[in-house]
């Protein structure tokens, strides 16, 4: 794979691996927004070690004590928002995007409501069809009902984030994705790591991820409400790092103390 190609993926997705979860029961979790820490968060992403742009994320407090979530990729293939809002339970109710990355619009309108979902997006044309390439996209008129349980496909980090963490368990979230329909991920917390980022040292929770789109590993914090401080994806060379905790990043490496990263 090209490399442009890899990054431009790359960069798509962490604003959301082939690495095989064992045949165990998975859990779908009872999820909570108090178990996600409301800051702003700015990671680097980086591709083979060099900074290809920079992820920032905002989580804000609801009325309801749900959140309302904002997330800014930028970098040299583009600039993309994404913004969605969520319950206390985790139940998603808006998602929106807008933007361009590596050259493919990004437009996302979608609102959830009593068991349904309807919008708009753009999703990847299907590069099998005749005069379609892959990296192609399309308009698509979203109107559906769905399952109980099912998340956003961009609050998947969130939904991770907002669930009951212990090494060994093996949960599985349910996600709507436009142009595909309902497709599962599952996750595995495999152990426990102390890790050092540009934002600090932090006590975390090592998880794999294995979703439709690629297998990843997260590192999240331990203590709630929680963060994300490290993300890998399996077969490329892609890494997503923690840089400064705050709505204003003052300096590359931010004074933090504790381990857990609490300020």
């Amino acid at each position: 794979m090209r490399a442009g190609t890899a990054a431009g993926a790359a960069l798509g997705a962490v604003a959301v691996l082939t690495l095989a979860l064992p045949a165990t029961a998975a859990a779908q979790p009872a999820l909570d927004a108090g178990r996600i820490r409301a800051d702003t968060f700015t990671y680097a992403v980086l591709f083979d070690g060099d900074e290809l742009g920079t992820l920032r994320v905002s989580y804000a407090r609801t009325g309801d004590g749900g959140l309302r979530v904002r997330e800014e990729v930028s970098g040299s293939l583009g600039n993309e928002t994404t913004t969605y809002v969520m319950s206390r339970d985790v139940r998603p109710l808006s998602a929106r995007r807008e933007g361009q990355l590596a050259r493919a619009s990004a437009l996302l309108d979608l609102t959830y409501r009593d068991g349904a979902v309807s919008g708009v997006a753009t999703v990847r044309a299907d590069s099998a069809r005749p005069g379609q390439r892959a990296g192609d996209t399309r308009r698509v008129e979203v109107d559906r009902e769905l399952p109980p349980g099912v998340l956003d496909s961009n609050m998947l980090l969130a939904a991770l984030l907002a669930s009951p963490l212990a090494p060994g368990d093996t949960l599985r979230y349910p996600i709507f994705r436009p142009g595909r329909g309902v497709v599962e991920a599952r996750a595995l917390v495999t152990g426990a790591d102390s890790v050092e980022v540009p934002a600090g040292s932090f006590d975390t929770y090592r998880v794999q991820l294995a979703t439709d789109q690629g297998d990843f590993v997260l590192w999240v914090t331990r203590e709630t409400p929680r963060t994300l401080v490290r993300q890998v994806f399996a077969a490329r060379p892609v890494e997503v790092l923690l840089r400064a905790v705050g709505a204003e990043e003052t300096s590359p490496h931010p004074d933090t103390t504790g381990s857990s990263g609490r300020r």
